[in-house]
């Protein structure tokens, strides 16, 4: 693996990540919220599924995309070229 697949490899990971950090929720119709207890606001804000098939959709591409450019740039040059250098 050559350093700018190795960068577009780590790159991949961030974006990974990151999607995986703020995780789509699953969208509700807009009700309001009837709160009759004294719960924090964070709780009810904080509330939500994860939206299995947004986010599956989402690493599929990250990963296709990565894999895509990893592929794009290897090294043109046979084998036998690189170790002669």
């Amino acid at each position: 693996m050559n350093k700018n697949q190795l960068i577009i490899l780590w790159i991949g990971i961030i974006i990974f990540v990151l999607v995986s950090i703020n995780p789509p929720q699953k969208s509700y119709p807009n009700t309001p919220i009837h709160r009759t207890d004294n719960e924090p606001i964070v709780e009810i804000i904080g509330a939500g599924e994860v939206d299995g098939v947004k986010l599956l959709s989402r690493w599929s591409i990250i990963i296709v995309l990565t894999g895509g450019l990893i592929y794009t740039f290897k090294d043109k040059r046979p084998k036998t070229e690189q170790n002669n250098k």
